[in-house]
């Protein structure tokens, strides 16, 4: 429904001649679909518990799969289980936060993969994962340069539900690194339908 915006924002409704005015009650701003997802100010909290509640779906998910005892995960999450504050100074001093990050030393060269959702409009998902590679370039040269394999995947969840082969793709690239095992489709397709249906919550 979002997807072909025909819900009863108030934006529609006064395009339908239901409504006098178009504004949001919260903020006075056209309240558009895509203003209810991700733009009100004042659903600030909200935007951030959906957020949060996509990467706890995700980092519930991953740690099933985690290949072995040499891998660690830390995910960027208050009250999970793999919580963590900061990238371990003994591998390197940072104050970025990636959501979620691998960690894997018992081969020839450690390896670390940091992992970042991102929750876009549809149509601004290129230049969310552009933002998003950016933010985390300088980190990931620095981890290459002081020995460590490094590298960075972001995961776009896009606002309105829609599914994205970038968690396909990042799972794919986390098991030839091998810090996951390999899932089965079945497992995967419920899990991509839970978290479209997360995201859709607002």
């Amino acid at each position: 429904m979002s997807l072909l915006d025909v819900l009863p924002t108030n934006c529609n409704l006064f395009r339908w001649r239901k409504r006098a005015d178009r504004n949001c009650p919260l903020c006075g701003r056209p309240q558009t679909t895509l203003h209810g997802l991700k733009n009100c100010a004042p659903q600030l909290d909200k935007y951030t518990w959906r957020h949060n509640s996509v990467i706890l779906a995700i980092a519930d998910f991953l740690g099933v799969y985690l290949a072995g005892d040499d891998v660690k995960l830390l995910v960027d999450l208050h009250g999970h289980r793999f919580h963590y504050n900061v990238i371990p100074t003994s591998i390197y001093m940072t104050t970025q936060r990636p959501d979620i990050v691998f960690i894997e030393q018992s081969g020839a060269k450690p390896s670390i993969s940091l992992v970042e959702l991102t929750m876009p409009a549809e149509e601004n998902i290129d230049a969310a994962a552009r933002r998003k590679k950016c933010k985390y370039q300088n980190l990931t040269d620095e981890l290459d340069h002081v020995g460590w394999n490094s590298e960075f995947r972001s995961i776009e969840v896009p606002s309105r539900g829609n599914m994205t082969d970038s968690l396909s793709r990042m799972l794919a690239r986390l098991v030839k690194r091998g810090h996951l095992v390999k899932c089965k489709p079945s497992d995967f397709k419920a899990f991509s339908v839970r978290r479209s249906v997360i995201a859709l919550r607002a």
